[in-house]
């Protein structure tokens, strides 16, 4: 199996070879690649451990358990039997829906894998050997691969509740800032910035530079369309919106995702990835059914917060704060060190992840069945007594 180094030097590959001469940000590229070294005040463990123990609650990827829906199944099955035929129509159909769905001329959309690749696509074809502005702690794939080619990363601390300081990260933004990441809800910490302060920031910074804001997590809050700065696109702002299909639509395993930017920024990306040849049609036959499916949209966020209700309760019985999420997993501290309570779950057939954030250990819980949560709730009174 590729380390996670390995393979994001073979997508980095991949996209550059993918781009060709036609795309002349990413020349400067070319060159070895170098890590950035930075004192990180955020280390996060391995998403898969060396071998991988038979789990009886995965909880360490924020899937959707409950799905892909049923809708999706039955699309899937009946899209097999044209699996002999490049899928060119069934990525126009999909990418008509999107574009209806965010209210956008299909030109603003960028279909792809997964938004993984999508974010990689926007560090090596905006950011390029350049600096990205982030908070910390932030989902970290996009700085990442910054970092990795030639380029650095400026973090601004969450405020006190754990936000971000959009009043720090205006003030940090200078001559060198080629990018600003927001993850809103944010990953690790669960939670969200306020949106009309959101808004209002991007609609400034974005004169500037571009804004990319990540929102794979948006669709688990009440009206996300409300919270969303996708609206900005529409008013002509430089700001690119990141959306997926991994997480509330159950289809992480299909790999399917979507940028909304505009145009100026969408077709010198778009050289880098080709929807006809990058996602197959199954998975464009089931993120066009889940679109459609309201109901099994709404049952996966009522079951999603059930499942985060028990967390909650379990914690508060055990004596453990942790952060209110606005997403499908909860990130709480703990009381022992990250490494042996991370292998004593895992012994006990639960994936979670850890971290330590600023020297204090966290365990981050997907939210899973309720069968799954029991399970957490004693494997995790088993470990730490």
């Amino acid at each position: 199996m590729l380390s996670k180094s390995s393979r994001r030097q073979w997508l980095k590959s991949s996209l550059l070879l993918a781009a060709g001469a036609a795309a002349a940000p990413l020349s400067s590229l070319a060159a070895p690649t170098r890590r950035y070294r930075a004192i990180r005040t955020i280390e996060e463990d391995l998403v898969i451990p060396p071998m991988m123990p038979e789990l009886r609650a995965r909880l360490l990827a924020n899937e959707n358990p409950f799905g892909p829906s049923q809708s999706a199944k039955d699309a899937v099955m009946a899209t097999i039997a044209r699996g002999n035929r490049y899928p060119m129509d069934e990525g126009e159909n999909l990418l008509s829906m999107v574009a209806a769905k965010e209210q956008v001329p299909q030109g603003q959309i960028l279909l792809g894998p997964g938004s993984t690749q999508l974010l990689d696509m926007a560090a090596l074809g905006i950011v390029g050997n350049g600096v990205v502005l982030t908070a910390d702690p932030s989902y970290l794939s996009l700085i990442e691969t910054v970092e990795e080619n030639g380029g650095s990363s400026k973090r601004i601390r969450l405020t006190a509740d754990h936000a971000h300081d959009l009043e720090a990260m205006e003030a940090a933004i200078d001559d060198s800032i080629s990018m600003v990441y927001i993850c809103n809800p944010n990953n690790p910490t669960g939670t969200i910035t306020e949106s009309n302060a959101l808004r209002a920031f991007c609609s400034r910074v974005s004169e500037r530079v571009p804004v990319f804001v990540d929102e794979a997590y948006l669709d688990f809050m009440p009206n996300a369309m409300s919270h969303s700065m996708v609206d900005l696109v529409r008013e002509g702002k430089n700001v690119i919106v990141s959306r997926t299909f991994s997480k509330v639509y159950g289809l992480a395993g299909m790999r399917i995702g979507y940028l909304v930017a505009q145009e100026a920024t969408i077709q010198p990306l778009s050289l880098m990835n080709h929807v006809q040849w990058d996602i197959s049609a199954v998975s464009i036959a089931a993120a066009q059914a889940t679109m459609q499916d309201e109901a099994f949209l709404a049952d996966c966020i009522k079951k999603n917060q059930e499942s985060k209700d028990f967390l909650y309760a379990m914690l508060k019985e055990d004596g453990y704060d942790f952060l209110p999420s606005s997403t499908n997993f909860v990130l709480f501290p703990i009381r022992m060190r990250t490494q042996p309570f991370r292998e004593a779950m895992f012994a006990q057939g639960v994936g979670i992840r850890t971290f330590d954030l600023h020297r204090q250990p966290y365990c981050r819980v997907s939210m899973g069945t309720m069968e799954e949560m029991e399970i957490f709730r004693d494997a995790f009174r088993k470990v730490v007594g």
